[in-house]
């Protein structure tokens, strides 16, 4: 039977974060120690496809007792048409002899967006599946709504992890900032969205941490406490408290102080790579009862921190008690190098001299600047901040401490953070590698760095629309140098006329940094000289940083500085 404390879920609170949505989308469980034998507890994977629409599939967690072969807890989501989990009654289904058949009641909950009149849906499919081995599949037909669907099925079961196996949970409280969601502000749909992540090991929550999905846009800090969690079978329960600073962020017009001790019960379903259930809050005198969350749980172990980047909460680093955020590339140990956010302060990534940080085994320590430039909602204002750190790397969470100075206060918190895996470097050296260096792949073909793409963002002046502010460079290398540069608007190549481009761009390891210039002559934008200094890292074939730029030697006040792309790679050239 599946328990009604676990499976009705309400209907209130704002969409979750889209990376934990694209771990529960996986069509199979994660798999996970064995807690017993193939007759043990399991955990089935379902997807009936375009259940909830066309291409929108409906994916089934079910958690089955061993004996009885019954199923003790169930949800779904349906991570293309919303974001919310599903309530599952699949009492009726039969387990047996290789099949998994039976009528299966599913009510598809709204979040803020969909369905648009904001009402459940109630489906009712028969299940007629097949397994083989850890394979499972066949057909579903049935009821959506008032629309009759039927369509394939297929999926993974696997064994049921032991209660006390290391897993780290990430999961997503909407409107987890009761008081400030209660009062509507700006964005309430999703800026007041929390996320708790719980590493456990040994049964045990190690260093849990409340972070906002969105940490260059919200200046929330929060310090959990305590986190009081038991795992039994599929079900997860306890109480986690937080005391979270607003940063003065909203609380201004609400009169509420700048600290507010949160409490959150929590009643989950672990199931596969995902979990789900509702959750309880109370800060002060107010709470929320029964609220639906989300997330995604992994079995994996933590990435190497050669292998990783550093994300850094300094809790309290400058003016105002406002946070710094440090995102640190690992790759070389003596070559730390990365960017910052002071989301408090402005909504602008920083550039950061990490020089003097060393990675030493499972320590980072050293001394880190922050240079902080303005963006164009603050007035023009540049200043440095420099920082001495002192990090503990456990099990992929950094904990540690700093001290520093800025605008003339010493200043000394706690730092809370992650290892956050990096992908396969396409150039397999490190993480990357020198442009003009060749390297051999699979096959023993010499391979190179032939290419990039710079997504600017807002970068440039005057346009009549928001689009008419994006840019996209792209470059072609041969040996380092570069062959082809070529400005566009990515929506619309004739927006502007470019003319004279440059590019100077040097990769260290998986550091890119470099310089692009061109003049525009003609279009829907500020005509004139573009001069942009870039700083990224190279993750996989993906680049994350920032831009400085100017436009006819003024500096060039955005709404966003990031810079994105990516990298390609081809065969090296010959010598010559």
């Amino acid at each position: 039977m599946t328990p009604d404390s676990l499976t009705v879920l309400d209907r209130c609170a704002p969409p979750l974060v889209i990376a934990l949505l694209a771990a529960i989308g996986t069509l199979a469980a994660t798999p996970a120690p064995v807690a017993a034998a193939a007759a043990g507890p399991q955990h089935l994977v379902v997807t009936l496809v375009d259940a909830v629409d066309d291409d929108r599939p409906l994916v089934v967690y079910l958690a089955v007792d061993g004996e009885a072969a019954e199923v003790s807890a169930a949800f779904a989501v349906a991570p293309a048409f919303n974001r919310r989990p599903h309530d599952v009654d699949a009492r009726g289904l039969k387990i047996a002899d290789g099949r998994i058949h039976g009528p299966v009641a599913v009510t598809i909950n709204p979040d803020p967006w969909v369905p648009e009149d904001g009402r459940p849906i109630a489906c009712r499919f028969e299940l007629d599946l097949k397994r083989n081995g850890d394979a499972i599949s066949g057909s579903y037909h049935g009821l959506r709504g008032g629309t009759e669907v039927r369509g394939a099925a297929r999926g993974s079961a696997s064994p049921a992890p032991a209660d006390d196996a290391d897993r780290r949970i990430r999961l997503g409280l909407p409107g987890a900032l009761l008081k400030l969601f209660e009062a509507r502000g700006p964005n309430w749909r999703y800026a007041l969205d929390m996320d708790l992540i719980l590493p456990m090991a040994g049964g045990r929550v190690r260093h849990a941490r409340f972070e906002t999905p969105i940490p260059d846009y919200r200046g929330y800090s929060a310090i959990v406490q305590r986190a009081d969690l038991q795992q039994q079978g599929s079900t997860l329960s306890g109480q986690v408290e937080v005391m979270v600073d607003y940063g003065s962020q909203g609380t201004q017009r609400l009169g509420l102080p700048r600290t507010e001790l949160h409490r959150y019960d929590l009643r989950l379903m672990v199931i596969g790579d995902a979990v789900a259930g509702r959750y309880d809050v109370a800060v002060g005198d107010r709470t929320a009862r029964r609220v639906p969350c989300l997330g995604s749980v992994s079995y994996e172990p933590p990435p190497q921190p050669r292998c990783s980047i550093a994300w850094l909460r300094l809790h309290g680093a400058m003016r105002n008690d406002w946070p710094v955020l440090l995102n640190l590339s690992l790759a070389h140990p003596q070559k730390v190098h990365g960017f910052a956010w002071a989301p408090r302060y402005n909504h602008q990534p920083h550039g950061v001299d990490a020089s003097g940080l060393t990675l030493d085994g499972d320590r980072l320590h050293g001394q880190v600047t922050v240079h902080i430039s303005p963006d164009v909602y603050k007035p023009p204002e540049w200043f440095s901040m420099d920082f001495d750190l002192d990090v503990r790397i456990e099990r992929g969470e950094l904990v540690g401490r700093f001290s520093g100075v800025d605008d003339g206060r010493r200043r000394e918190g706690a730092i809370t953070g992650e290892l956050r895996a990096k992908r396969e470097a396409i150039v397999p050296i490190g993480q990357a590698a020198p442009a003009s260096d060749a390297h051999a792949d699979g096959d023993g073909d010499a391979r190179s760095i032939t290419g990039c793409r710079l997504q600017f963002g807002w970068s440039l002046r005057g346009g009549r629309s928001a689009p008419d502010h994006h840019l996209v460079v792209e470059v072609d290398l041969d040996a380092g140098r570069p062959t082809r540069i070529e400005p566009i608007n990515p929506a619309d190549r004739d927006a502007f006329k470019a003319e004279s481009p440059s590019a100077q761009l040097t990769f260290d390891g998986d550091r890119l940094t470099g310089e692009v210039a061109f003049k525009i002559t003609d279009g829907r934008v500020a005509t004139g000289r573009y001069h942009y200094r870039i700083e990224a890292i190279v993750d996989g074939d993906r680049l994350i940083g920032f831009w400085r730029g100017t436009h006819n030697g003024e500096h060039i006040l955005t709404r966003s500085a990031k810079l994105d792309g990516h990298v390609t790679t081809g065969p090296a050239p010959t010598s010559r």
